[in-house]
């Protein structure tokens, strides 16, 4: 449990590294009694950082800055199907102190796991800190009504779906917000460019689909679960990327009356219905009766079913032979993991979870971006991929903005054990000068 003595201590620690501007203030994280708020000026040196250290513009770049108007090259053209239209060059300039904004409940009934979302990202600025990096954080809480994207490099909004909407709503149009939680926000999109962190429904499918291209032998047989014959929304699209993959499937909800042991290969079952008692079904059959018809199965499906555990044995996904698709997974078998929970228990007194762990990996993911090409940092995004400490991360450009497409694959396998397929990272991609001595491995695929 935390006690109020190690926040102050844990933070002083913390703050003592990150010098913030003069309007600046930091809301420290709640503990049982309300809501502290200091005056980080009284505790600071005004300079106790080295300079960022950044990559220098790339030379074309600075070339073509030369020859343009100044006042001019920092728009992007947004209608690049017109080719007449005059494009002009995007131009990244690395400041000399990145300022971040950073938006999420640290009080109210909403901030349990919010605070520890903090806690993880404080541990990253920390780190990112001690290498060099100067930046001023501004934290807000939700549902202020300050322009939070304003002046600010780089903008993360890591609120609740139920209050991003108006959040957004008062965001800089033009300016991109981080969304680091929550998924599924495509509604948002209308407001200012969204970076979903944890990706969509539809790439969460199409990783799926890919999984199975790769395992699906000639003479195996797919069948695409439904529930009471009725195709959702999620499942049409899955048959739609089966079909524009070649991949031969049967779409039943009778599941448990197929003749299986007819199959001369494996019976694969895929399933992506977000309902409690289909899923508890689903797997209760896959991980026992069907076996009595046929032993080589594999079950294909994405994170949404870890929801209804409790519904089903402790071993029944492993007896599935359960192949899932995953916007996070912690590995705990890394030792990198090991160093990030001590130095957690360390800073906080308490033990980390899965928020804390996205708090770090968001930290580390897009601060140094905003660092190198300060407030264009999404023009490169979609070239940057990575492995944090529990996402992967490859960003492609779609109508929302920017969705992160890289899952982590978990295979459940006979002794309840369980293996973790990260994203590949190819041997030409390079560190983006990020140490990883607490974990987080993001590099550049050129």
């Amino acid at each position: 449990m935390r006690s109020g003595t190690s926040l102050l201590i844990a933070l002083a620690a913390i703050l003592m590294l990150q010098p913030l501007s003069s309007e600046a203030q930091i809301r420290l994280f709640p503990g049982k009694g309300n809501p502290q708020v200091l005056d980080t000026l009284k505790l600071l040196p005004v300079d106790s950082l080295m300079k960022v250290q950044v990559m220098p513009a790339d030379t074309a770049v600075a070339e073509i800055a030369d020859t343009a108007n100044a006042a001019d090259t920092t728009a992007i053209a947004t209608d690049v199907a017109d080719t007449a239209a005059t494009v002009q060059p995007i131009v990244f300039s690395a400041p000399e102190r990145v300022r971040v904004s950073l938006v999420l409940p640290l009080t109210g009934a909403e901030k349990g796991n919010y605070t520890d979302f903090y806690c993880g990202f404080l541990m990253g600025v920390k780190k990112l800190a001690e290498e060099g990096a100067q930046i001023d954080l501004f934290v807000s809480e939700t549902g202020n009504d300050a322009a939070y994207t304003e002046d600010c490099h780089l903008s993360i909004d890591a609120s609740p779906a139920s209050a991003l909407g108006e959040n957004l709503e008062r965001s800089v149009k033009t300016k991109a917000v981080v969304v680091p939680l929550e998924q599924d926000t495509d509604k948002f999109t209308a407001y200012c460019p969204v970076v979903l962190m944890s990706g969509n429904w539809k790439s969460r499918i199409r990783n799926m689909v890919q999984w199975i291209k790769e395992d699906k032998a000639p003479e195996d047989s797919l069948f695409v679960i439904v529930r009471d014959d009725r195709t959702d929304q999620q499942t049409f699209f899955l048959m739609c990327e089966l079909v524009n993959n070649d991949i031969p499937f049967k779409v039943t909800s009778s599941y448990m009356s197929q003749k299986y042991d007819r199959i001369q290969g494996k019976a694969m079952f895929a399933y992506v219905v977000e309902d409690a008692l289909t899923t508890a079904s689903v797997v209760n059959f896959l991980s026992g009766p069907v076996k009595k018809l046929k032993e080589e199965t594999a079950f294909y499906c994405t994170s949404k079913v870890r929801s209804y555990s409790k519904r089903f044995e402790e071993d029944a996904l492993n007896n599935a032979n359960t192949k899932m698709v995953s916007s996070y997974y912690i590995d705990y078998s890394s030792p990198q993991t090991d160093s990030f929970i001590l130095e957690y228990r360390r800073l906080f007194g308490a033990e980390p979870n899965m928020f804390s762990f996205h708090g770090y990996d968001t930290a580390l993911c897009f601060i140094p971006l905003a660092a190198e090409y300060g407030e264009n940092w999404p023009a490169v995004l979609d070239t940057r991929k990575g492995s944090g400490m529990i996402s992967d991360f490859a960003f492609t450009i779609d109508a929302t903005g920017w969705v992160n497409s890289a899952f982590r694959r978990i295979s459940y396998l006979e002794g309840l054990e369980e293996k973790l397929e990260k994203s590949n990272l190819t041997a030409s991609e390079q560190s983006l000068g990020v140490s990883d001595s607490l974990g987080g491995d993001f590099s550049t695929a050129e």
